[in-house]
């Protein structure tokens, strides 16, 4: 018995029991299967009830994970997302994944955003120079912008891109190989940074992988007030006090991080509230970072005396112990007592 000679209800029960990326490979096999399988594909792309927020996830386009490890990606599709997002122009949440390549081979995707005047919130994966094209294009006022690179691409003159953005408030940025701003502490003078184009409004930055020296950022986005940061690598002068001294946020609030990153981000400024990661094995660096920022502290460390000579005016400790030593617990609550 062929397969598609059943109901079309039965046809569309059976495939909600296989996933989106078989599905999509269904839909090449004939018009009667494109019709079947093709909204089962398509299942990975989510539009919420008020139509307001669209997620598109990697699995729709048959990608895992990293669309540069694909050696086959599935685009098929484009059309019909293209037509979905021209349709969908009230839009205020906005989730694409494999965005770069998605672009390329289906231009109206780009074109479509222009007409979202009432965009808040968007997140752009797997990007490179296309994508950031298309930021000029949305009429909108974003407050929230989350930005994905391509391992293998650059980004020349990224902060002038984001300038038309005036009153965006978040920007969560990861892979960031920014071309022209180099790595190395003399790659790029302090006369130059200042030429560095500023987006005031920002408040809220996170970093995950980037080998960019932080006054770069410091200098774009000089009103931060929450910062994070994982997996950051730049040369700092830390025998300059003064020179480092002048690249920290004066309004910063909330700082987190693992413990390592801050190594190469020296941040120097008080902050009432701190969130360490990775402390274990590196607790000369977690008290350089308390002495630096002096906060009400959060962190998992079992040196008590050199806490309070780091940071004597803590008010509110929170302690976490997630480290596996639950064996030595009694032993750590005795000595500290």
């Amino acid at each position: 018995m062929n397969l598609l000679s059943l109901n079309h209800d039965v046809l569309c029960a059976i495939l909600s029991f296989i996933d989106s990326q078989s599905a999509l490979q269904l839909s090449v096999v004939s018009r009667i299967a494109y019709a079947v399988g093709m909204p089962r594909a398509l299942s990975s792309v989510t539009l919420s009830r008020s139509q307001r927020q669209l997620t598109i996830e990697p699995s729709a386009f048959g990608v895992s994970h990293h669309i540069e490890f694909q050696r086959t990606v599935d685009f098929s599709a484009a059309p019909e997302l293209a037509h979905l997002l021209e349709r969908a122009r009230r839009l205020r949440y906005l989730s694409i994944a494999c965005f770069e390549d998605l672009i390329a081979k289906e231009p109206r995707i780009g074109r479509a955003l222009q007409a979202f005047s009432d965009l808040l919130e968007i997140s752009l994966h797997n990007s490179a120079q296309l994508s950031l094209a298309v930021l000029d294009l949305i009429p909108s006022d974003l407050r929230r912008l989350a930005f994905t690179q391509l391992f293998n691409r650059k980004l020349p003159a990224f902060f002038d891109r984001l300038v038309k953005l005036t009153k965006l408030e978040t920007l969560e940025l990861a892979h960031i190989d920014l071309e022209g701003v180099g790595s190395d502490a003399e790659d790029v003078s302090y006369a130059e940074t200042q030429q560095i184009p500023q987006i005031p409004s920002l408040r809220s930055l996170s970093v995950r992988g980037t080998t960019a020296r932080m006054d770069i950022f410091v200098h774009a986005f000089p009103n931060i007030q929450s910062l994070q940061i994982c997996g950051v690598y730049a040369k700092v002068d830390r025998d300059a006090d003064a020179k480092t001294s002048r690249k920290s946020w004066s309004r910063l609030d909330h700082l987190r991080g693992n413990v390592p990153d801050f190594r190469y981000w020296n941040v120097i400024c008080p902050v009432r509230r701190l969130d360490l990661d990775l402390t274990a094995y590196h607790y000369v660096d977690t008290l350089d970072v308390v002495k630096r920022s002096a906060p009400a502290t959060k962190m998992d460390t079992e040196f008590w005396m050199s806490l309070v000579d780091a940071a004597p005016r803590v008010r509110y400790l929170e302690l976490c112990l997630d480290e596996g030593r639950v064996a030595n617990l009694h032993w750590w609550m005795v000595k500290t007592n």
